[in-house]
């Protein structure tokens, strides 16, 4: 998951709701805003160049807005809000097809062919999607002290399934940081500093980027929380009970101030991974998130008067961490809907009632079921109840 990316495209949903609207105080205390329209965006603008590094770290991310032409258009302050800089959004008001299209090769070129085919035609197909938000994010960076590829070899590394550790083979980069040399041909010795803390519950390593040539300081790191206990289930305790905790960071990032060291053995396996879109929709209406009544009560009036509820709300990630560094890339994508909208016409409908079926008599006046049964079997003698004669028969037999 990219909280990042998340944050992103929340900003821009955020510049469209009203000051009076629930959704606009949910989604204002989870992005940490506050003020009115012109202090909010300008806090947004803050967050948003934070994502924006072109030293020796490549941060960047770019917005791309599906407009359904069956609506009318997007509000325009909000418009010209999201596709000034440094949001920068680009608008595609075409076909589904024809959108999906356009904005999956905008993913892809933002986040350097990590993440294809992102959006798909029936991503867009839905009659009452009013509009669709999707924020591109990607990150490459160097470590500050590479692994030696010569000392990359298979390690053992466990894995649980079924409940029962499997071990198997996996290539291992592996470092000791007080015989480490710095880069050819001086082959100076390293002197990096690694943050590293142990907990009861977890060992910690903060491995850093190239720091920026300015100022000296690493403008990134990636850390590494590895569970005491080898248990098939040690991790996803250590998520639920510790990790997912905003103080198990901050009492991590306190405490990597002071706990730095040169002297360090580090193994960790060369990996890469692509996810499948998760639903992001599920992840929001979980107690802690805190986003459910935002989902069905959006409150962005000012992106569009009949939008009232989040439909899709999806994420892909991609990461790969190898000898030389990390490189990661997230794209989200949110939905808003109308319920009110009025529906393409359908296509020619079908009630083929081949399988068993409910059915029901209802009285119109007052809404009430005078019956109500199932058919699983259906039978009927003719014998025992002939049909009227049906004086239609000659209009159809001249048909």
């Amino acid at each position: 998951m990219s909280p990042a990316s998340i944050k992103l495209l929340l900003g821009l949903v955020y510049l469209g709701t009203d000051g009076d609207k629930k959704g606009r105080q949910i989604l204002g205390e989870k992005l940490g805003l506050s003020g009115n329209h012109a202090q909010s965006k300008k806090q947004l603008e803050i967050q948003a160049k934070q994502f924006n590094l072109k030293g020796t770290v490549k941060l960047s991310y770019g917005n791309i807005i599906y407009v359904n032409p069956r609506f009318s258009p997007l509000g325009q302050e909000w418009m010209n809000d999201v596709t000034a800089e440094p949001f920068g959004a680009l608008a595609v008001s075409k076909s589904p097809d024809e959108s999906a299209k356009d904005m999956s090769v905008f993913v892809e070129e933002k986040t350097n062919n990590l993440i294809k085919d992102f959006i798909k035609p029936d991503d867009l197909s839905d009659p009452d999607l009013v509009t669709m938000l999707v924020n591109a994010l990607y990150f490459k960076g160097d470590w500050t002290q590479k692994f030696y590829s010569g000392k990359t070899i298979d390690s053992e590394f466990m894995t649980f399934s079924g409940g029962k550790s499997v071990v198997k083979k996996v290539a291992t980069m592996n470092m000791d940081s007080g015989n480490e040399f710095g880069p050819a041909p001086d082959c100076e010795p390293s002197r990096t500093l690694f943050s590293y803390l142990a907990t009861n519950e977890a060992e910690i390593l903060e491995l850093p980027f190239e720091p920026n040539v300015k100022n000296g300081r690493p403008e990134a790191t990636m850390i590494f929380v590895l569970p005491k206990s080898k248990s098939p289930d040690a991790l996803d305790q250590l998520i639920k009970n510790q990790a997912s905790k905003v103080n198990f960071w901050t009492t991590f990032e306190k405490s990597s101030r002071i706990n730095k060291h040169n002297m360090i053995k580090i193994s960790i396996p060369r990996f890469e991974f692509s996810s499948e879109k998760m639903d992001l929709k599920k992840v929001a209406q979980h107690a802690d998130v805190g986003l459910k009544d935002f989902l069905t009560s959006p409150g962005v009036q000012k992106i569009h008067p009949e939008i009232d509820s989040v439909g899709q709300f999806f994420q892909m990630t991609a990461v790969k961490v190898n000898e030389d560094g990390g490189e990661a890339a997230a794209a989200t994508a949110i939905g808003l809907m109308s319920r009110s909208a009025s529906p393409a016409p359908p296509p020619e409908a079908q009630f083929i009632a081949d399988r068993p079926f409910l059915y029901a008599i209802k009285i119109t006046s007052s809404g009430e079921l005078a019956f109500i049964g199932t058919v699983k079997d259906p039978k009927f003698d003719l014998e025992k109840s002939p049909l009227k004669p049906d004086a239609r028969k000659a209009c159809y037999e001249k048909k």
